[in-house]
């Protein structure tokens, strides 16, 4: 697996989220209102907010 996984590299899958605020710049009551723009899961698109 570790040519596969353990880092953010082409060929290599990934699981990753890009927000739409940063998560620990936020106020607490903000939080719940935080959507993913981007969603990556074993390397492929999931969710694609049309921003990125």
């Amino acid at each position: 697996m570790e040519d596969k996984i353990g880092s953010i590299e082409p060929g290599k899958l990934a699981d990753l989220v890009v927000l739409d605020r940063d998560y620990f710049a936020v106020p607490d009551q903000e939080i719940k209102k935080i959507q993913s723009v981007l969603t990556v899961v074993d390397g492929k698109i999931v969710h694609n907010a049309g921003i990125v």
